[in-house]
Parts: structure tokens; C-alpha cells; sequence
């Protein structure tokens, strides 16, 4: 980019060889000029940025349409043979809810009773 001293001399070269009636219409010009390249060149970046993004969708899709071939599952000999657990390896259900106090009462009460007489003060 010139700096300030160049497009004083630049700006000065114009004037005189052009004429300044004939200035603002040749900067006008290439005014627009400079709008229409930009215009241009944005144009084409967005045009080449879609281009990338229908790429990188498609290979997206291709990833995707791979995917369940290569998912985990167990093999059909396995299910069969009884490798996975079966219906006698569940949990048995809860119990109700006063089968389960009365169980609790009857554990507190044999660990409120110790299995052995407590020492007795120590002589000494």
C-alpha cells in the first residue's frame, strides 16, 4: 500500500495528465472498477467455500452409511450357547415393604445383644 507521500505524488501526476475536469470521472471509474472486482472475488470465495462444504457433507454421509456395517454385536453362536446372561441370573424382586421391616427388626436386635460377656473393670 503507498503511503501518504506517494499518493500525494501519484494524486499530482493524475491532475496533470488528465486534466481536472477529466479527475473525478476516471476516479469514479475506477471506483466502480474496484467495487465490481471485489464483488467478483467474493462471489467466487462463497461459491468455492460451498463447493467444500458439499464435500465435506458428502463425506460425512459416506462415514454415516459405514457406520452400522461395522457396529458391535454379539454373535448369534454366543446368544444361542447361553454366554449372555439368561433369566435365572436376574435379581430376585424386592420384598414388601413390612416383610422387609420386620427382617431389619430382627437384625437390629440380634446386633444389640453382644456375643461376648463385656470385660470387666481392670484391676492394676
Amino acid at each position: 500500500m503507498p503511503s501518504t507521500g506517494e499518493m500525494f505524488v501519484i494524486f499530482v501526476l493524475a491532475l496533470v495528465i488528465f486534466g481536472p475536469k477529466k479527475l473525478p470521472e476516471i476516479a469514479r471509474h475506477l471506483g466502480k472498477a474496484l467495487n465490481e472486482f471485489r464483488r467478483a472475488s467474493n462471489e467466487f470465495r462463497s461459491q468455492l467455500e460451498e463447493e467444500i462444504r458439499q464435500i465435506d457433507v458428502a463425506e460425512q454421509a459416506k462415514k454415516m452409511a459405514e457406520l452400522p456395517q461395522n457396529s458391535i454385536a454379539p454373535p448369534p453362536e454366543a446368544i444361542a450357547n447361553g454366554a449372555l446372561p439368561s433369566e435365572t441370573n436376574r435379581l430376585e424382586p424386592p420384598q414388601s415393604a413390612a416383610a422387609a421391616a420386620a427382617e431389619s427388626g430382627e437384625a437390629s436386635h440380634q446386633a444389640a445383644q453382644p456375643s461376648a460377656p463385656l470385660p470387666q473393670e481392670l484391676n492394676g
